[in-house]
């Protein structure tokens, strides 16, 4: 979970320097004392990006195939799909734009059921916030690309190539809150389980699949 922290404080470093690109090149005060040193906060800053990302979404995948089995274990009969869709989900074109929501969905009905906020919490309003942001932040990046692409030719100013990134890290901020609040509430869930029953190892987060 640090990495998630990492990754919002980090989002919000970045819309902090491109607010401020925008404004220098809006022609607005921007303050801080930041004017000069632009460039090579944006540089170091893109350093950071491509590690920090592939970090965080293999630790995500991870922990999602991880909560996936225990699903299995603890819910053998009402899981839809096999454990390697928890990873092939991602990545299947068409397919990974709905599977990963119906598998979070369903661990997440399911680990809630056994917390005193379980009527409310059926209604998984924070696992569908969590993928329409996910999804709207693909959106913002595909829409970045192309902005990028037409800066060349002059049909896009650099105006609009910033208000976009900061849009992407404003989702960032937001997809990192949320994901962050799902892993702790079913890690807490799933403990709750395996203290309830004395055949789970409660140490190990993998649940080792019963024969």
């Amino acid at each position: 979970m640090l990495v998630l922290w990492l990754k919002m404080v980090y989002a919000l470093g970045a819309i902090f320097i491109y607010y401020s690109l925008y404004s220098l090149i809006s022609g607005q005060p921007v303050g801080f004392g930041y004017g000069e040193k632009h460039q090579l906060f944006e540089s170091n800053l893109m350093q950071i990006e491509l590690p920090l990302s592939i970090i965080t979404g293999l630790l995500f995948l991870i922990w999602f195939w991880r909560v996936y089995a225990n699903f299995h274990v603890l819910h053998p009969e009402k899981a839809s799909f096999t454990g390697k869709w928890a990873i092939l989900g991602w990545f299947v074109p068409l397919l990974n734009l709905y599977r990963p929501f119906v598998i979070l969905r369903e661990i997440w009905l399911e680990n809630q059921e056994v917390t005193p906020e379980a009527i409310l919490e059926k209604r998984y309003r924070w696992v569908i916030w969590w993928w329409a942001f996910f999804l709207l932040y693909i959106v913002i990046i595909l829409i970045k690309e192309v902005l990028i692409g037409n800066v060349a030719n002059g049909v896009v100013s650099w105006q609009t190539i910033y208000f976009t990134l900061i849009c992407k890290y404003f989702l960032i901020v937001i997809l990192a809150a949320l994901t962050i609040m799902l892993v702790f509430k079913i890690n807490q869930s799933e403990q709750k389980l395996r203290e309830e029953d004395e055949g789970l190892d409660i140490y190990d987060h993998l649940v080792m699949v019963k024969k």
